[in-house]
C-alpha cells in the first residue's frame, strides 16, 4: 500500500481494514498517511520500494493518489518499469489528471487500473478523457467501515447550535490552479477570518464551536483569529484523533470543499461548503451539501432566524 496525503490514506486503510485477512501487506507510507495509519492501526513496518521486485504474478501495488507530491506518482513509474500490477484509488473529485501527471502525457503515466469510489467520480473521470477500460467502481471502504459507527442525533442546547468548522489548506489547490492570479482568491486564512466575523455578529445563536485543522496542517495554524474572538465565543481546536468523534458531537458542519463535509452528510448533519469571492466551482458533487459564498447566508436559513 503506498500513500502519502491524508485523505488518500484514510481510504486506503479502510481497505486494508476490510481486506487485511486475505493478503499479506506491506506498507510504503510518506508524510501524513503515516499518522492516519498508525491512528487507526496502530505501529506498523514499513517496506522499502525493493520489496516489489519481489513481487509475483498475482501480487500487486494499491495507491492513493496526490496532486503535490510525487510519492505515488513515483510508484506507479517503478511499478511499469518493474512490470508489477499497480492500481490507484481517487479519493476526492477534483484534478484527476494532475494527479498522474502535472504535463500533457498523463495518459501514459496511468497505472493499470484507476479506482472511483461513486458514480461522480466515474462520470467525471470519463468526461476528463480517463479510458473506460481503465476505470473501475467500487464501493466505498471508508464508508463500509463507518457503518460499524454509532450516529449520535444532532442535538441543541436552548436551541443554540454546535458548530464544527472542517479547515483545508484550499491555498495549495489555488497556488496550482491560479498560479499568477493566486492573489486574486481567498485562501483558507481569508475564509476563517470571514466564517469568525460572522459567527461572531450571530453569537446569541451558537452554542459552542469546535474548528478541525486539516491532517497537514498546524494545529496553532487558526490560533490568533480564534483567541481574538474567544471572549465572546466558545470556541476551541479539536483533540479527537476521528473526524466521526466530532462530527457526531456537533449538529452543523461547515467548511470548503473538504472530504468531511461529505462524511457529515453520511451523518444526517447539515453542512455548508462556502468560496467567498472570487468564486471558482466547488468541487463537491453533492447537492446536499449547501453552496454559499457567504456565511451569513447559513443564519438566514430556516431555523436559525
Amino acid at each position: 500500500m503506498v500513500s502519502h496525503d491524508a485523505g488518500g490514506a484514510e481510504i486506503l486503510s479502510a481497505w486494508y481494514r476490510l481486506n487485511k485477512d486475505r493478503f499479506n501487506f506491506y506498507f510504503y507510507l510518506s508524510g501524513p498517511a503515516k499518522h492516519v495509519f498508525q491512528k487507526n492501526h496502530g505501529p506498523l513496518k514499513y517496506a522499502k520500494k525493493t520489496v516489489l521486485k519481489k513481487f509475483i504474478a498475482n501480487d500487486f501495488i494499491l495507491t492513493s493518489t496526490s496532486l503535490e507530491s510525487n510519492w505515488e506518482r513515483n510508484i506507479i513509474k517503478f511499478s511499469k518499469k518493474i512490470g508489477v500490477k499497480c492500481f490507484s484509488i481517487l479519493d476526492h473529485w477534483d484534478l484527476y489528471k494532475e494527479r498522474f501527471s502535472l504535463k500533457y502525457d498523463w495518459k501514459k503515466k496511468l497505472p493499470n487500473q484507476v479506482w472511483v469510489l461513486d458514480k461522480y467520480a466515474l462520470k467525471k473521470a470519463i468526461n476528463d478523457g480517463f479510458p473506460k477500460k481503465k476505470m473501475k467502481l467500487i464501493k466505498n471502504p471508508y464508508f463500509k467501515w463507518l457503518k460499524t459507527k454509532r450516529m449520535v442525533p444532532n442535538k441543541s442546547s436552548n436551541s443554540k447550535f454546535d458548530i464544527l468548522y472542517v479547515c483545508e489548506p484550499i491555498s495549495r489547490k489555488i497556488n496550482f490552479l491560479f498560479k499568477k492570479d493566486n492573489k486574486k482568491y481567498s485562501d483558507e486564512i481569508d475564509i476563517f477570518k470571514k466564517f469568525m466575523q460572522v459567527m461572531h455578529k450571530n453569537k446569541k445563536k451558537i452554542n459552542s464551536i469546535t474548528i478541525r485543522p486539516h491532517p497537514s496542517e498546524n494545529k496553532k495554524k487558526y490560533l490568533n483569529l480564534m483567541i481574538k474572538y474567544s471572549k465572546v465565543l466558545n470556541i476551541k481546536i479539536s483533540t479527537q484523533n476521528d473526524i466521526i468523534d466530532d462530527i457526531n458531537s456537533n449538529s452543523i458542519l461547515i467548511g470548503i470543499e473538504s472530504f468531511g463535509l461529505v462524511l457529515g452528510l453520511l451523518f444526517n448533519k447539515k453542512t455548508y461548503s462556502c468560496v467567498i469571492d472570487p468564486k471558482y466551482e466547488i468541487s463537491l458533487p453533492h447537492k446536499k451539501i449547501e453552496k454559499i459564498s457567504d456565511f451569513n447566508a447559513i443564519f438566514k436559513k430556516k431555523g436559525f432566524t
